[in-house]
């Protein structure tokens, strides 16, 4: 594994190592958030079912409720 140096604000860096766990690196907690699915990911989700029937949409709601 090789290393990379990132410059980052004096700001971000206290914003990160508040937030870090103590028993977790940088490396570990960065990459945990960034591996988490965040807010953009679920924008990209916007209107998929914008063309979907009402009627195909209340069958779905249906069968997932069990009935």
């Amino acid at each position: 594994m090789g290393y990379r140096s990132v410059s980052l604000t004096s700001e971000v860096y206290e914003l990160l190592k508040d937030k870090k766990p103590s028993d977790e690196s940088f490396s570990t907690f960065i990459k945990r958030l960034l591996e988490k699915p965040n807010i953009m990911d679920l924008i990209g989700l916007a209107g998929v079912w914008a063309d979907i029937p009402t009627e195909e949409i209340d069958a779905l709601k249906r069968s997932t409720r069990g009935k």
